[in-house]
């Protein structure tokens, strides 16, 4: 069963380290991706579907990390309008 698994994880090609240091697995989406920054379009991040996630740094992405900041961005104002509403 080990050399099977060896076998298999030979035939995945692995990123090197300075390309893996670019490289963060998103915890929400559970895809990885990683930072572009594009002249006049700013930073970006592309995602790779396909690749391991073995050693790579969690975080989440620019996607799931501006929804997260909406939603907790709207749970606020909530709370904002409960404890008025109260006072």
């Amino acid at each position: 069963m080990k050399s099977e698994i060896a076998n298999y994880l030979q035939g995945i090609q692995m990123p090197s380290k300075t390309e893996a240091s670019n490289l963060k697995y998103c915890l929400e989406c559970r895809t990885v991706w990683e930072k572009h920054w594009y002249m006049g379009r700013g930073m970006q991040c592309t995602k790779h579907l396909d690749m391991p996630s073995y050693k790579l740094d969690r975080e989440f992405c620019f996607d799931c990390n501006e929804k997260l900041n909406t939603t907790q961005k709207g749970i606020k104002c909530q709370l904002q309008a409960k404890n008025q509403e109260i006072a």
